[in-house]
């Protein structure tokens, strides 16, 4: 695969590909309102997805757990890193609620990371997807977790959500850049173990390009995702949330996205979903497809 150079000079704009709708979507609008009136958080306004108008006009959300501030710092995101703030009890009945009063399709649960809590918050992640099947039994239910420990991660897995996903977010040689408190090896062996634990289980990550990587990097992290038979993986660009944030050295085109995803499926590799807006849970509804196969 050839490595075209096409970095970015300062002060360079975002390409058109890359163009979204505002915040004053009515749709967000709409729903930004309610969530400050339920009390719950959805990444993909923590997180300033630009996304967020397309997937909540289908009823479907990712709702962010256990507080607003994060234990790790990662020079991407855009998730504040301070103390954090004591757990929620009503949290989950307050999602539950959510679910049922706007009759979601489909729901994501994520979190910050939470290295202050004995089990970094696996048992909230159960108390919240049991709250949601008691109102909404037939709802499917994905789950984007943090690096919890194995016997908190069995939690997890016993709960049977209908997608597991757990991000190895960059390649291995930019780790101690961009992610220094995660390592990539045990990114990986999390995979590894939710499939070897429940062979059924869908399994998902997602790569951010733009950081600093090779294209060649980018296939690397796809073979290793596949050696740990890793079901699903989203490849999106990287858009710095500030000038504080890690810069966005390249841009990458339409065409190379689409290269990424060839290349995945050629590895065997269930489902790659590659685009310049694809973010780790950009219409998730439709991985539940792979489901029926």
């Amino acid at each position: 695969m050839q490595n075209n150079e096409n970095t970015v000079s300062s002060g360079e704009h975002k390409p058109a590909w890359l163009r979204t709708r505002g915040i004053l979507d009515p749709i967000v609008r709409k729903y930004q309102k309610q969530m400050d009136q339920y009390e719950v958080k959805t990444v993909c306004k923590e997180a300033s997805c630009p996304n967020r108008h397309e997937c909540w006009s289908q009823r479907s959300f990712t709702f962010i757990l256990l507080g607003e501030h994060c234990t790790r710092s990662c020079r991407y995101c855009d998730i504040d890193t301070f103390k954090p703030e004591q757990v929620d009890p009503h949290e989950p009945a307050n999602v539950a609620r959510f679910v049922k009063d706007f009759n979601l399709n489909h729901v994501v649960l994520t979190s910050v990371t939470r290295d202050d809590l004995e089990d970094g918050g696996a048992g909230h992640f159960v108390k919240t997807m049991q709250a949601v099947r008691a109102v909404s039994p037939d709802i499917p239910i994905e789950l984007l977790i943090p690096d919890f420990e194995k016997p908190y991660l069995d939690k997890i897995i016993a709960e049977k959500p209908d997608i597991l996903g757990h991000n190895i977010e960059t390649p291995r040689r930019l780790y101690r850049k961009v992610r220094p408190v995660f390592k990539y090896d045990n990114c990986l062996e999390i995979l590894r173990y939710i499939k070897a634990k429940d062979p059924k289980m869908l399994v998902k990550s997602a790569i951010i390009a733009g950081m600093g990587e090779t294209k060649e990097e980018i296939i690397e992290t796809l073979i290793d995702l596949k050696k740990v038979d890793c079901d699903i993986v989203y490849i999106g660009q990287y858009i710095a949330p500030s000038k504080r944030h890690h810069p966005v050295i390249r841009y990458y085109t339409p065409a190379e996205f689409d290269e990424f995803r060839t290349e995945g499926e050629k590895l065997g590799i269930r489902s790659v979903v590659s685009g310049p807006m694809v973010r780790s849970s950009y219409k998730s509804w439709e991985d539940l497809k792979l489901k029926q196969k």
